[in-house]
């Protein structure tokens, strides 16, 4: 629990091992509040433990901390990376409020000190939000940022899904994000510090029009490997590797073109990455 009498429920999504043996567990808290959108309310949890499973009093509240979104309510939290110096980056996704209340989600992400207070220097308080904006339709698009890496020099990398709120079952693109270590756009990376890569146009071998970046690995050049689930409307899914170079265009010299996909046989089989 994260120790609020209004949590109803406490999801974990990634568990980090320290070098000191302790341990990082973050997720989200679905506080059962609302926005003024009437948008779930809920907040970024992370707890950390010492080395036998007690809570590390040091950290937070008791060993726990949590923080909601200003400008977004938050539906849920998919990542989370641990800088050298012990700082928390958690990762979700939420839908825009009041002002901010925009068609479809964006990328949402905190930072937590070392010490487990929300990172002011982050971003905008603590708080950074990433909007694709690759569509022109009112309905606009759902960005869902589904797995972080960081870099060595401290910049932060983000992937995830796009989703077209309209067309057949949501064709999308996989989506990267890359940021400075202070939360900016790094606009080395693709130019605005974001890139969309239209894998359906990649010859998927079940014919996928949907894609989520579930893994990340970055290499000792700044690029890195993307692991992705390709999804299909009729029962089939496969997995693919991307390789991706630093300024976010993609190794042509690996698989066909960058992408190389993984299958097993039939037309109803499953596989995830």
């Amino acid at each position: 629990g994260d120790g609020r009498s209004n949590a109803l429920v406490d999801i974990a999504y990634a568990v980090i091992p320290l070098a000191s043996g302790k341990i990082v567990v973050a997720g989200f808290a679905k506080t059962g509040l609302k926005d003024i959108d009437g948008w779930e309310q809920n907040e970024f949890a992370v707890a950390r433990l010492n080395a036998d499973g007690s809570f590390d009093t040091t950290f937070g509240q008791g060993g726990r901390a949590h923080a909601a979104p200003i400008t977004h309510s938050l539906f849920g939290c998919s990542a989370a990376a641990v800088s050298s110096d012990g700082k928390v980056v958690v990762g979700g996704w939420g839908h825009g409020m009041g002002a901010s209340n925009t068609t479809g989600t964006d990328y949402l992400m905190a930072r937590f000190t070392s010490t487990g207070t929300l990172d002011t220097g982050f971003g905008s308080a603590g708080f950074v939000t990433t909007n694709f904006k690759a569509s022109t339709s009112s309905m606009g698009e759902n960005d869902k940022l589904m797995s972080l890496a960081l870099l060595a020099d401290g910049r932060i990398l983000a992937a995830g899904e796009l989703m077209y709120a309209a067309g057949s079952y949501n064709n999308g693109l996989a989506s990267f994000a890359r940021y400075t270590e202070a939360g900016a756009p790094d606009n080395t990376f693709g130019g605005t510090g974001m890139i969309t890569i239209d894998l359906a146009s990649m010859s998927p071998p079940g014919g996928q029009t949907v894609f989520d970046v579930n893994s990340l690995v970055v290499t000792s050049t700044g690029g890195f490997f993307a692991g992705i689930t390709a999804i299909s409307s009729f029962g089939r899914n496969d997995t693919a590797i991307a390789s991706l170079k630093a300024d976010g265009s993609l190794d042509t010299t690996f698989g066909s073109k960058g992408v190389l996909w993984e299958t097993k046989p039939g037309t109803r089989n499953n596989q995830y990455l």
